[in-house]
């Protein structure tokens, strides 16, 4: 039986059935998964819940933080000799990828990328960090790239095709799905009780992590001018971060506007279908699913820094996005909400996605890279 570790930092809640869906598609192909995590910092804890309960076939490690959180040791080097392939996130700050590079390059072990290819965010396009990611990217000998753009930019670099797999990353859609059924008429009316919102008002739904890079303030200033074109609009706000204490001090004596915290599974699912539109004026990431997952067309605006899910954003389709003015968000949110024939068309087109990018397929095409990494000679 051929081994299988995967390292990562620590492991978010909603990786956990990817890996356990992963875990079992593997043992039929008599190959053994291991996944290696540590704790998250107190930066990447801002905002983002890790696994709660131990896996079954993973190792709880030390994180050891230097320099700030710049740099990362993580002893794994038994799990490293046990295993035919060590698959690690793409990360500078790693120091065990550097390890393993060696030991890929020597030909004592194999080693596979997981990641995005580059940092999207323009402030660090040009930074020695990025520089030196670009420069490695040619040594692992497999890759498990997010999506189709960090494909094409692989090969941009030299990478060959025929050692990347695409595994277009994503989330439990069918189980997020399953908790959307499950709520009730009489949940929705419960709520709207306790967040006090007329029957007959149109929500806007923005969910994620609370940081600079979503916007947030252009979100609260294109919410104030919807609303005074819509009178019975409203705005719901889920999550948390660092930008927490903004969006506290924006919702302060605004009726209309609800921050309800850091939600998970059914609790999130309750709010999306308050919903009729999600509201992300900044960076878009692997949420992009959850809206698709019950229909919601996703209104976000043309900047660099999106994530690798930006792939699955079909312009007209399954959303609008728009120049990042606030004029022009206002007008573009307004008229979905007022254009009934353009909503059910964007609607229609977003439920269609969700069945495009299922975790079910992303476990297949995960393994199916696995194993061909695994054969002989490749």
């Amino acid at each position: 039986m051929k081994n299988v570790l995967i390292v990562e930092t620590f492991i978010p809640e909603y990786r956990v059935p990817f890996f356990e869906r992963l875990y079992e598609a593997l043992r039929q192909d008599e190959v053994a998964l291991r996944v290696a995590y540590g704790q998250q910092s107190k930066i990447e804890g801002q905002g983002c819940r890790s696994v709660p309960h131990e896996l079954a076939f993973g190792t709880r490690t030390r994180n050891y933080w230097l320099f700030n959180a710049r740099v990362l040791l993580q002893p794994v080097l038994g799990e490293i000799v046990r295993a035919d392939l060590v698959i690690v996130e793409q990360a500078n700050k790693h120091l065990v990828n550097y390890l393993l590079l060696v030991l890929s390059c020597l030909g004592i072990k194999k080693v596979a990328f997981w990641g995005h290819g580059w940092n999207r965010q323009r402030r660090t396009a040009n930074s020695l960090s990025e520089r030196i990611k670009a420069r490695l990217v040619r040594y692992p000998d497999w890759w498990f790239a997010y999506t189709d753009s960090t494909a094409r930019y692989l090969k941009s670099k030299g990478v060959p095709a025929e050692v990347i797999t695409v595994v277009q990353n994503s989330l439990d859609v069918k189980r997020f799905q399953n908790q959307l059924a499950e709520i009730s008429d009489r949940d929705l009316e419960r709520a709207r009780s306790e967040l006090g919102m007329p029957p007959e008002c149109q929500v806007g739904l923005f969910c994620g992590r609370l940081y600079r890079d979503k916007h947030l303030r252009f979100l609260m200033g294109a919410s104030r001018r919807i609303r005074a074109r819509i009178p019975h609009f409203h705005l719901i706000i889920v999550g948390d971060g660092p930008e927490k204490r903004v969006v506290e001090t924006f919702v302060e004596g605004e009726g209309w506007v609800h921050h309800v915290g850091a939600r998970l599974g059914r609790e999130k699912a309750l709010y999306f279908r308050l919903a009729q539109v999600v509201l992300n004026p900044g960076v878009m990431g692997l949420g992009i699913l959850d809206a698709f997952a019950c229909g919601l067309p996703v209104i976000t605006t043309d900047i660099p820094g999106h994530g690798p899910e930006i792939d699955y954003f079909e312009n007209g389709r399954n959303g609008l996005m728009c120049r990042p003015v606030l004029a022009d968000y206002v007008d573009t949110v307004v008229g979905v909400l007022s254009d009934r024939s353009l909503y059910r068309r964007l609607s229609a087109g977003a439920l269609a996605s969700a069945g495009r990018y299922s975790l079910e397929a992303m476990v297949e095409n995960f393994k199916n890279g696995i194993l061909q990494c695994l054969r002989p000679g490749t």
